[in-house]
């Protein structure tokens, strides 16, 4: 472990201290620290950072990790390898074909719409707030503050309905409902 001669901070590269660290309840994360620095201090953008397991400590942290590590277990994930091969090689033939590389950076995010059952020919709308809201986790420009509040607000609007049973369902959002409930 290393101190940074400037701010004082500790800087931590060994995997073991890292791994140590990472399970010890002492340290806290940044939280919406961020977003105070740049002067987002409420509204629809922050309290959904604020609400994300990365940003929370505690009990409401444990509980919003429990329910993400439900959803993405291996055998779930593992369902979704075909899925993901067969999008990966679309993507690489248009890319070599035709030069079209955003095809290919969408893969991530088209993955995550399947596991957490957004409906397929939705995916070009998450991708589109998933791309506005990636910035949150740096210092943003106001364009991008304004872009990435645009994109939850939006996000919120939206509810996939309920499933007169979503006990049989392993989608994220059928894991997340019977989590709350």
């Amino acid at each position: 472990m290393a101190t940074d001669e400037i701010t004082g901070s500790k800087v931590v590269l060994r995997q073991h201290d890292v791994e140590a660290l990472a399970h010890d309840p002492r340290l806290e994360g940044i939280g919406p620290t961020l977003f105070d620095l740049i002067g987002i201090t409420d509204g629809p953008l922050r309290d959904w950072y604020g609400r994300l397991m990365f940003t929370t400590e505690g009990d409401y942290h444990r509980r919003t990790r429990s329910l993400v590590s439900r959803a993405f277990t291996p055998r779930s994930v593992g369902a979704l390898r075909s899925t993901a091969t067969d999008m990966a090689a679309t993507a690489v033939a248009a890319a070599r074909d035709g030069g079209d590389l955003l095809s290919a950076s969408s893969v991530g995010t088209r993955l995550i719409c399947r596991r957490l059952g957004v409906p397929d020919g939705d995916d070009a709308v998450f991708t589109k707030w998933a791309e506005a809201l990636s910035p949150v986790f740096g210092v943003m420009t106001p364009e991008q503050i304004a872009d990435a509040t645009t994109a939850i607000t939006e996000m919120q609007g939206t509810d996939r309905p309920a499933q007169d049973d979503d006990s049989g369902r392993d989608d994220g959002v059928s894991v997340h409902r019977r989590g709350l409930s």
